[in-house]
């Protein structure tokens, strides 16, 4: 499982370094829900990939858990991948368009929808599991106190805010591509 999702990640990381944010195209009027969410994944994980490659340079004796992290975050993304394309299909009306990136990202979820995607979709059981020991992993490892404590000190980082602002302008142009619709 592991070993699947290292070569996920590395196919990921190849495919998102060949992808400029600043370069997805916009929106237009037939923009379905589909093309949004493929953008709105793509940017968040090349937006992973960027932060963790500058602070693996910045603080190398961190790399393994940033790493840890960055998985983390890339795993939670992919689970939301899931269950968003699961909605897609099964409950395409729970997809709220024409409201913001809010409302459209943060699409209404239980365990019974849950429960109907592990009966349907193995890897979305796979994925929660390797969720799991991703979180058992981080909260065991003694560096984790270290890299929350440099965190802190990102504000005055000028690469570290030109990734986060390159993102956000991201993000905004999708909220306003996502409340004219």
């Amino acid at each position: 499982m592991k070993r699947i999702l290292s070569i996920l990640g590395l196919a990921i990381a190849l495919i998102s370094a060949a992808i400029d944010i600043d370069a997805l195209p916009t929106m237009d009027d037939t923009g379905s829900p589909n093309q949004v969410w493929e953008r709105y994944t793509i940017a968040k994980k090349r937006f992973q990939f960027d932060v963790f490659e500058h602070l693996s340079q910045k603080w190398w004796d961190l790399e393994s858990t940033l790493r840890w992290q960055r998985d983390q975050q890339l795993a939670h993304i992919e689970l939301q991948n899931m269950r968003f394309r699961y909605l897609l299909e099964r409950h395409p009306d729970r997809i709220v368009m024409g409201k913001g990136l809010k409302a459209f990202s943060d699409f209404a979820w239980s365990e019974e929808d849950s429960r109907a995607l592990r009966a349907v979709n193995p890897d979305y059981t796979k994925l929660e599991a390797f969720l799991e020991k991703v979180d058992e992993r981080l909260d065991a490892d003694p560096r984790l106190t270290e890299a929350q404590k440099r965190m802190f000190e990102l504000s005055a980082d000028v690469e570290y805010l030109q990734l986060t602002t390159r993102f956000g302008r991201f993000t905004d142009q999708l909220e306003a591509e996502l409340t004219k619709k």
